[in-house]
């Protein structure tokens, strides 16, 4: 039997009982299109957003930059995404794309894209995707 834990994000697989090996391949399809992923990378990144605040309080204009860049290198490269062609490079710029988004949403609960009368977190609960303005999100 097994179950995952109650983490929002990066949740666990809690195992009772003894562990086998497969001995084939395990295709992993969380997604049959941009349709089903964007507004998953969208609910993901705003869970991410908010666990990222927990754990600092600082947005840099270099996070927009670095961060997104590292995941894409890491995505096509060290994890061989170019092997994979055209869908490869998709998913390594939708992964890029999402880190962008993650600073985004911390930067923007902080208060750092908003006016003076506008501040306050969007991603207050973070358990549930923030209610943008319209013409955002």
């Amino acid at each position: 039997r097994a179950r995952y834990d109650d983490r929002p994000l990066h949740e666990n697989l809690l195992i009772d009982g003894p562990v086998g090996m497969l001995r084939g391949d395990l295709i992993h399809e969380a997604f049959r299109g941009l349709d089903e992923r964007l507004p998953k990378l969208n609910r993901y990144t705003h869970l991410a957003a908010g666990d990222g605040l927990r754990k600092r309080r600082v947005v840099r204009w270099y996070d927009f930059v670095t961060r997104p860049l590292a995941i894409f290198l890491k995505v096509y490269a060290l994890k061989q995404g170019y092997r994979d062609g055209a869908v490869g490079f998709i998913h390594a710029g939708l992964s890029s794309f999402a880190a962008f988004a993650k600073y985004a949403k911390m930067w923007e609960a902080l208060g750092s894209l908003r006016g003076p009368k506008e501040k306050g977190g969007a991603l207050k609960d973070a358990s549930e995707p923030a209610e943008m303005p319209e013409g955002r999100g």
